[in-house]
């Protein structure tokens, strides 16, 4: 992780990377920069196929898969529409047996494709403040805020690989916590 702000009091990633090792043996390469914003890319790459999402390509998204002994690609089709100057997905159409289809549950609102997650986790987060409803994402988002501490921890401990689950407060915690007591004059924890 780097900071990349004048602000030396800032904290913000602009840049992080990392090599994640699963029980499998699977490795998986995550990375994300929000310096050159211009341009989204998104890849998954498995023994059995790969997916990309990239601006270059345009709508569609090339998926790749091996079927039989060779690799295939799958058509992909993508729906949109512009809603007040916003070109909203509608629904992804993957043209499998049988087909897999998607349907963008924000797609009457001028919501962009990468702000559907938020939007996702904003109303589950509502539906369960105000109706009393489990979270929609629970364990899988605590899995995934997991993961992302031991990124930030293993950034602050010299790239130190980090188990999983997490046992102990990490030293990002820490600094969290720090950071809302000088600026809120309170700690986390007392409401």
């Amino acid at each position: 992780m780097r900071k990349y702000r004048s602000d030396p009091k800032s904290i913000h990633e602009d840049w992080a990377h990392a090599l994640i090792d699963f029980e499998s043996g699977a490795v998986g390469i995550y990375e994300t920069s929000r310096l050159g914003e211009a341009q989204k890319y998104c890849q998954i790459t498995g023994t059995l196929g790969n997916i990309l999402d990239n601006d270059y390509f345009g709508p569609e998204i090339p998926l790749r898969s091996l079927i039989g002994e060779e690799m295939q690609d799958i058509p992909v089709e993508t729906l949109r529409r512009n809603i007040d100057g916003v070109d909203v997905l509608q629904r992804i159409i993957v043209h499998t047996d049988p087909k897999i289809v998607y349907e963008n549950p924000f797609r009457d609102y001028p919501i962009d494709d990468w702000c559907v997650g938020h939007a996702s986790e904003i109303m589950s987060l509502a539906n369960t403040a105000l109706n009393d409803e489990p979270p929609e994402y629970g364990l899988g988002g605590r899995k995934d805020v997991e993961m992302t501490m031991a990124i930030y921890e293993s950034s602050l401990n010299n790239m130190t690989p980090i188990e999983l689950p997490i046992k102990d407060m990490t030293s990002y915690e820490q600094m969290v916590h720090e950071d809302y007591r000088e600026k809120f004059s309170r700690p986390i924890d007392q409401f």
